[in-house]
């Protein structure tokens, strides 16, 4: 009996190895895109396809997906057949993957023309959702859409899609991402979110004095594409053969994604959808991060 109760320990010692390393191996995926709108003219439903089966066929799906240039509302019906990021969720679905558009926020609109959305489409159940204009001066005032998001095993994440303003001085858009921040911040006391997520087009290029880019590190927000790939520059508008690229000027990275949680570590970060990792759908690529979540603590 002996050698069996050792063998029976032996293996009880084993999975409780296995299942430690499992926990510990836990991932998140997050990807953001500024999807360029769906006016008329824009090739939305070849974009939208193109989208779809890259996202689709991914063996690690994103958990969370933000969105930027979303359109709505009645005239986005007759140009283009409805509001973008559901039908993105939509198209998802139809794949098999369970998305839904827990945010699609209208911060600027000409009644009864389109309506222009941001927003988040998520894999996982919603807790709340908050949705708020910000704005800053000499800045266009722009829009955050914010939800904190139900996650397996990591439980709750507070997490934002952003469009900082292209125009006006950079104290403009700061104060916008103040207040952004926030917002967050609020939620993530409120909710108890043991992570956050900052996603979006800040329309920053990544200066090392930049205000904004400062702003965030005091806070101990990660840019996760620069902790994965330092020095890289990873651009993300303007990227070179690009066929929506509508405006001159070099390649920067203006899109990002920011996470702030303890003991999370960024896995790998990239752009994407740039011609190279997958097809160009816009005039922006997009940004795939995945995040390491902390062990669980022992039993």
């Amino acid at each position: 009996m002996r050698p069996r109760r050792t063998l029976l320990a032996a293996a009880c010692c084993l999975m409780l190895c296995l299942g430690g390393q499992a926990a510990a191996g836990e991932t998140i995926t997050l990807f953001t895109l500024n999807l360029m709108g769906a006016a008329g003219g824009s090739r939305w439903p070849e974009r939208a396809a193109a989208l779809t089966d890259y996202l689709a066929t991914r063996s690690g799906l994103p958990d969370l997906l933000f969105f930027q240039e979303g359109y709505g509302g009645p005239w986005s019906r007759l140009l283009h057949g409805g509001d973008t990021l559901e039908e993105l969720a939509r198209r998802l679905r139809a794949r098999g993957h369970p998305y839904k558009a827990v945010s699609r926020f209208c911060f600027w609109e000409t009644w009864p023309f389109s309506h222009y959305r941001i927003g988040i489409v998520s894999r996982h159940p919603p807790v709340a959702v908050r949705e708020r204009t910000v704005s800053g001066p000499g800045a266009d005032p722009r829009g955050v859409a914010a939800a904190v998001l139900e996650l397996p095993r990591l439980g709750r994440v507070v997490a934002a899609s952003v469009h900082l303003s292209p125009r006006g001085p950079e104290a403009g858009r700061l104060a916008q991402l103040t207040q952004v921040l926030a917002l967050l911040a609020e939620l993530a006391r409120e909710y108890g979110a043991a992570l956050r997520i900052l996603a979006g087009d800040l329309n920053t290029a990544p200066r090392p004095d930049h205000p904004l880019l400062q702003e965030l590190a005091a806070r101990g927000w990660v840019d996760t594409f620069a902790a994965a790939r330092p020095g890289a520059p990873g651009a993300t508008f303007r990227v070179p053969g690009n066929p929506y690229t509508r405006s001159p000027g070099p390649p920067v990275r203006i899109d990002y994604i920011f996470m702030k949680g303890e003991g999370v570590a960024v896995e790998e970060s990239r752009v994407v959808l740039d011609g190279r990792d997958g097809p160009c759908v816009s005039d922006h690529a997009g940004v795939l991060t995945r995040l390491r979540l902390p062990a669980p603590p022992p039993p």
